[in-house]
């Protein structure tokens, strides 16, 4: 199988088995995140930091997920990302789906940091 394949059929697998639960729950967590509750910032990350390693994986020009230092620098991403939002409350004041926030402040944050992922030798 062709590597971009193999990692189409990955994303495929990872985001098909997220819809259904994903769908019912996001209105709930999202409510859960703004009022501050700390087992709804934990449920978010457990249900989101596949799902946005991919979208850093897809990012970062220079990622290479076949590396493993990347995919440390990509875990730490999403981390800190997290980290962020819940220090800055950034989940306060959202007034869209809680993926679609997630995708948008998540893509900015990797931007932001795409200067310090080290580059494919």
């Amino acid at each position: 199988m062709l590597p971009g394949q193999a990692y189409r059929d990955f994303i495929h697998q990872q985001t098909q088995s997220m819809k259904s639960t994903v769908i019912q729950n996001d209105k709930q967590l999202l409510r859960k995140l703004k009022t501050g509750d700390p087992n709804a910032l934990n449920h978010a990350y457990k249900q989101y930091r596949v799902w946005l390693l991919i979208v850093a994986a897809t990012s970062i020009p220079d990622i290479d997920v076949a590396n493993e230092e990347h995919i440390a620098k990509a875990k730490s991403l999403v981390e800190d990302f997290f980290i962020k939002c819940w220090e800055q409350r950034l989940f306060k004041d959202v007034n869209v789906p809680l993926r679609t926030f997630l995708f948008r402040a998540f893509t900015a944050h990797c931007k932001k940091q795409e200067a310090s992922i080290p580059a494919i030798s």
